[in-house]
């Protein structure tokens, strides 16, 4: 499935027909795969054969269809009023904030910024945001960065599959106000944001920082000092979401659901529980 994703990204420009003809050539691999209805003869290598086949289409067109869907960013850089409801903080207190604004209304290009995601800088001392506060602000907004040379990663087009369609930083916040009916989605950004302050509040500096990020991926208590030492010792992707917190988090529910199990002995006993 990998090697597929890295052939559509590769080949991001590919027609109509190659995407279908990629789509069909997956389910029917997978249908044969499933159903085992191959040769008598050396079956069980054209099974495997087949297997990756199906794979590999599915990497093709699921990576082909999000950049099919994915929306379009801003044309250009602009200086906005924006009103939207704050659905992701990160960055570090002692310099400055990240906040993912979900644009409810824009005085510009609002075709393009409304119903999707603009990331903002803004000063720790000017705003301290919470997931699912609405607010009110003018910010200067500008497309996602393009490659700076040929074959560098393409960071447009990963903003754009996350719904973030432009970045920039705050100049002025207008209005804060709490929002009534908060979304599933803002109700665990918020719950994140609050469990990073309890820990980070709970142990000394900078434990209580690098715990926090190492455990939900908030990096607003790590000090500078601290981030470079990450950084210069190449340990830096430890404290973003990375390969260490889906680990924490399938070895989490894998425990959980053994010790769900341990609570009925007899059909634990009988179904492969681990």
């Amino acid at each position: 499935m990998a090697d597929g994703v890295i052939l559509a990204a590769a080949w991001p420009d590919a027609g109509v027909f190659t995407m279908l003809a990629a789509a069909s050539a997956g389910m029917l691999s997978g249908v044969i795969a499933f159903r085992g209805h191959v040769g008598s003869l050396q079956a069980g290598r054209w099974h495997l054969v087949i297997v990756f086949l199906a794979w590999i289409c599915t990497g093709l067109a699921s990576t082909w269809w999000q950049l099919a869907t994915a929306p379009p960013a801003i044309d250009k850089g602009v200086r906005a009023d924006l009103t939207g409801v704050v659905a992701r903080v990160d960055g570090r207190m002692d310099e400055r904030l990240r906040i993912w604004l979900r644009v409810e209304n824009a005085s510009r290009q609002k075709d393009v910024l409304e119903g999707h995601l603009v990331r903002l800088s803004v000063e720790p001392d000017e705003l301290t945001p919470v997931a699912g506060v609405r607010l009110r602000l003018s910010a200067r907004i500008y497309p996602p960065p393009t490659p700076v040379f040929h074959g560098a990663r393409d960071y447009a087009i990963q903003a754009r599959i996350r719904d973030v369609v432009a970045s920039g930083y705050v100049v002025a916040v207008q209005h804060v106000e709490e929002k009534t009916q908060a979304t599933l989605g803002e109700r665990f950004g918020r719950l994140r944001q609050v469990r990073a302050d309890e820990i980070a509040a709970g142990m000394p500096a900078p434990a209580g920082g690098i715990a926090a990020a190492l455990l939900i991926g908030d990096r607003r208590y790590v000090d500078r000092d601290t981030y470079d030492l990450f950084r210069q010792s190449g340990l830096a992707h430890l404290l973003a979401i990375s390969g260490l917190h889906m680990g924490l988090l399938c070895f989490g529910v894998v425990g959980l659901l053994r010790a769900m199990a341990a609570l009925f002995p007899q059909a634990a006993s009988r179904l492969p529980v681990h």
